[in-house]
This record gives C-alpha cells, sequence and structure tokens, in this order.
C-alpha cells in the first residue's frame, strides 16, 4: 500500500513516517514544506491512502496561515478530483474554527 504523508516533518508525521516504515507493505511518500507543487500531483496519482498532517498552528503571518491550512488542502482536494481512485482515504487533523462559503464539494 502506497501511502502519503504531508507535514511529515512534523511531530506526528515524523513519528508515523518512522513506525509505517518499519512494516514493509508500506511505501511511504512524505510531502513537506520544502517539496516542490508538482510533487503532490505525482504523489497523489501513487497513493492509496493520505495523512494530511501539514498546518501551521501559530503562524508569523496570515497568509503563512491561509497557504498551508487552506490552500494545501484545496489542492489535494483538486488533484483527488482529478486522479481518484476507487477508494481514498483522506484525513486532515485540523481545521478553521470559522468556516467560510468557499467550501470544497467532494462527492
Amino acid at each position: 500500500m502506497n501511502i502519503l504523508i504531508t507535514g511529515a516533518n512534523g511531530f506526528i508525521g515524523k513519528n508515523l513516517t518512522l513506525q509505517l516504515k518499519e512494516r514493509k507493505e508500506f511505501k511511504i511518500f512524505s510531502y513537506v514544506k520544502e517539496s516542490a507543487e508538482k510533487e503532490l500531483s505525482q504523489f497523489i496519482s501513487e497513493v492509496d491512502f493520505i495523512f494530511h498532517l501539514a498546518g501551521v498552528n501559530r503562524p508569523k503571518e496570515t497568509l503563512e496561515f491561509k497557504k498551508v491550512n487552506t490552500d494545501l488542502t484545496e489542492s489535494i482536494c483538486s488533484l483527488l478530483k482529478e486522479k481518484i481512485k476507487k477508494h481514498l482515504f483522506f484525513f486532515r487533523l485540523r481545521f478553521r474554527r470559522h468556516w467560510t462559503t468557499n467550501m470544497v464539494k467532494v462527492n
């Protein structure tokens, strides 16, 4: 099974990556802050499962919060729509407190 972990350098992501790499049946793809955007599309084409752990809790500026917590999640959802497989699990640990009207509808 191929697994994508966003935020793989964070506390949870790092520990999850270490645990899953010990199991031979998993191939792990790590998407971190320094990753190129084109890697995300490639990874999503190849994975069966996503742990979306990337997030900023205390941003230095408002745009950083939006870029990581909102834009990255929207990019992943858009790519999933394009490349959807029969079964794909997608997890996000934290959501915004205040919902916006620009929600992404996933069927």
